[in-house]
């Protein structure tokens, strides 16, 4: 081989490599300065409408009308994780985190009219997903954080939407 090509393909790869959505080392920062955090995160990843972000919140962490249930949250919002992916967030957790779900408030979250939040399991390979309201976020943190259900629980209770509705 040429030199010339050598270096040809060494470029390529170096810029294939390089155009490769990554997360920025202040973003893994923030992710794994939640170490301590013993409650569920709620990362938020779409900065468009502080507004809803505030009301999101604010539905959250209401205690639930019929049973005065909380959910045990920790509200994670910082700009360097804008517009982060499902996997990325997943890919930075901190090794000690200690649930086995994360939920994403994302640029859905924020223009769905129910605001409904990313619901995402950690403890199997495919991480998978499903949305849930605001107001019923309690009942899965509530649940999976005690282990008095498992996600497969809740993942079997959405609608066509893929939307968890809530206790029937």
């Amino acid at each position: 081989m040429t030199t010339k090509f050598i270096f040809c393909i060494l470029f390529l790869t170096l810029f294939a490599c390089s155009s490769k959505t990554t997360v920025d080392n202040s973003s893994k920062q923030i992710l794994r300065d939640t170490t301590n955090a013993d409650d569920a995160l709620v990362i938020r990843t779409d900065f468009s409408n502080d507004v809803t972000w505030n009301n999101t919140c604010d539905k959250i962490k209401r205690p639930s009308k019929d049973y005065g249930f909380v959910a045990y949250v920790k509200f994670l919002s910082d700009n360097k994780l804008r517009s982060l992916d499902k996997e990325q967030v997943i890919t930075n957790l901190p090794k000690n985190y200690n649930q086995l779900f994360v939920f994403i408030y994302d640029s859905i979250s924020s223009s769905h009219k129910d605001n409904i939040i990313l619901c995402v399991d950690l403890y199997g390979p495919s991480h998978r997903a499903f949305r849930v309201k605001p107001k019923d976020i309690w009942i899965i943190e509530n649940n999976l954080s005690i282990a008095n259900a498992e996600f497969d629980d809740f993942a079997r209770d959405v609608d066509s939407n893929n939307i968890f509705r809530g206790l029937h």
